[in-house]
């Protein structure tokens, strides 16, 4: 358990519940789990649905904002790391803001994005200006968070429609699988996370000080970003199945029509071969030029049909 409080102008930093503050950012962790419940009813009276929220280490991206007379509460996320790899693990953040008190509890022992914010309120001692304010540099760690998801989804999806273009004869089958699994799941993940956004930005929202709103406008205009580039990622994505589905075929149909031109190459030389093998009597046998002439004739109908090809493009 970490404490960041001010009173008045003054803030210190320490690991106790303070007698008296003006505002609060209480941050606990999976080691304070058996009290988390103790010191959250110790600010606010918490209702056992929002204790429970903040206390699930399940992530479900589905949770949305639950609004006390209080406190809201509320789920961000933590991706480990944030790759789009199948290796990558999700971590609920859960939230809970007051008037006077903020408290985050991470249920993974390092979350970066949350340490970064953290040591910049330390640091500026921006919680002098009140626990919205501390919440905004928080909400600002946590979308750079996200925002680097997105560019590493891009990244990929990049690469994977470039290798399609340049090299249509791979198997690119598991890479699109699992880009699409990555592109489902940061849709589940930034679709109630653009709601938590909306409402903090909203002018009914009571938590968050007037002259602090437009900063929460910013960073929900800037989640709506975040989540229209997922959109037209998963929309994209499905063109580019199509594209894969399409380039194989025609990898498919470039060696039937090279099989098939070999085919109707050897035809004829197949076709006089046979006449020739036949058992019965055939004057060329008998003839000392018999041998040079068949092959000559079958040079010479395969050659013909070589020229006809060449002259319709087939070998385009």
């Amino acid at each position: 358990m970490r404490v960041q409080h001010a009173l008045g102008q003054a803030t210190a930093v320490g690991k106790a519940l303070p007698e008296r503050y003006d505002a609060l950012w209480l941050d606990l962790g999976e080691q304070d789990r058996p009290h988390i419940e103790q010191w959250i009813r110790r600010l606010y009276h918490a209702h056992p649905v929002a204790v429970a929220r903040i206390l699930d280490g399940q992530h479900r991206p589905r949770q949305t904002l639950l609004v006390e007379p209080d406190a809201v509460v509320f789920i961000l996320t933590h991706i480990d790391p944030v790759a789009p790899l199948p290796a990558a693990r999700v971590y609920p953040v859960g939230v809970a803001l007051g008037h006077r008190f903020l408290v985050t509890v991470r249920h993974r022992a390092s979350v970066p994005w949350l340490d970064r914010a953290w040591e910049a309120v330390e640091r500026h001692r921006w919680l002098a200006h009140g626990v919205d304010f501390a919440l905004y540099h928080l909400l600002s760690a946590h979308l750079q968070h996200l925002q680097d998801l997105d560019e590493a989804i891009n990244r990929e999806f990049e690469r994977v429609q470039e290798t399609l273009l340049k090299r249509p004869y791979l198997n690119l089958a598991p890479d699109i699988v699992a880009l699409r699994r990555w592109v489902m799941w940061a849709r589940r993940l930034s679709e109630p996370e653009l709601e938590i956004f909306t409402l903090l930005g909203s002018d009914t929202f009571r938590f968050v000080a007037d002259g602090h709103r437009p900063y929460f406008q910013d960073l929900k205009a800037q989640m709506q970003d975040i989540a229209d580039d997922v959109q037209n990622n998963r929309e994209g994505l499905s063109g580019t199945v199509e594209a894969y589905t399409s380039m194989q075929s025609n990898e498919i149909n470039k060696v039937m029509k090279f099989l098939t031109i070999l085919s109707v190459l050897a035809l004829p030389a197949t076709t006089i071969a046979s006449v020739y093998g036949m058992n019965f009597y055939i004057p060329e046998t008998h003839w000392p030029f018999g041998y040079a002439y068949s092959l000559a004739l079958m040079g010479a109908v395969t050659g013909v049909l070589l020229w006809l090809m060449r002259r319709r493009d087939w070998f385009r």
